[in-house]
């Protein structure tokens, strides 16, 4: 993972590994190729070269807040997202910048969508009570019920 043999090892590889991948860190990379007692053979190296400086914007999700330190999203950046009041989150909350094959934030993002309320008590002064899978249809044969109680 750099110019030169002080530079941390990526890997090893031997006979049989041509489906093995290596990703570097740096723009340079220190090929070693050893042989052995065979007089014959061939190997085969496939490489990619991308810039590492940010990942492109994370996806926007409808009906949420995005929270997140600035514009720049580098590698291991996370950013949060917060549903409006009346929706749900479904996925995770949390989306990191990673490099996997190329740079991008990991994937799927969640979603917020209205769905029936849990059957927990919530003390709150103003709130939003939409229909399941709003804006779109509502499910067939759901039933929802909600409790609104004004205490003096």
């Amino acid at each position: 993972d750099g110019p030169d043999a002080s530079s941390p090892q990526l890997g090893v590889f031997s006979g049989n590994t041509a489906l093995e991948s290596a990703y570097s860190s740096t723009s340079k990379v220190l090929i070693r190729f050893h042989s052995d007692f065979s007089t014959g053979g061939f190997f085969i190296l496939n490489f990619h070269a991308y810039r590492l400086k940010k990942c492109p914007p994370p996806p926007i999700v409808e009906n949420a807040e995005m929270i997140n330190e600035d514009e720049d999203f580098h590698i291991g950046d996370i950013v949060k997202y917060h549903c409006l009041p009346g929706y749900t989150l479904v996925g995770k909350a949390e989306l990191m910048c990673k490099l996997n094959s190329h740079l991008r934030f990991e994937a799927p993002p969640p979603k917020c969508q209205a769905q029936c309320p849990a059957n927990e008590e919530r003390f709150s002064s103003s709130g939003v009570i939409l229909s399941p899978g709003f804006p779109g249809n509502y499910p067939n044969s759901q039933t929802c019920s909600w409790l609104l109680q004004m205490i003096p």
